[in-house]
């Protein structure tokens, strides 16, 4: 593959990786699907803030009215706000 043609990849797919996370980090949503030990949070606001993203369908989302935080939830059991 020509060098060129490479870098003009690259810079396509960084593009869209950078305007993936700029469209999910900061962005607030509420968990749909509790499970996995989640049931504590029933009881908060379930209005959630994601602060990190791993690429690979999880999310670290903190509560937005409180500190709680949950270090890793699947993005399916998340609904946009």
């Amino acid at each position: 593959m020509d060098l060129l043609v490479y870098y003009e990849f690259y810079i396509k797919d960084v593009i869209t990786y950078n305007k993936y996370i700029m469209s999910v980090i900061g962005t607030c949503f509420y968990i749909h699907h509790f499970d996995d030990g989640m049931e504590q949070f029933k009881t908060e606001p379930n209005v959630w803030i994601v602060v990190e993203d791993n690429n690979r369908g999880k999310y670290m989302i903190q509560n937005k009215y409180s500190p709680h935080i949950i270090r890793s939830i699947s993005s399916w059991k998340i609904t946009k706000l």
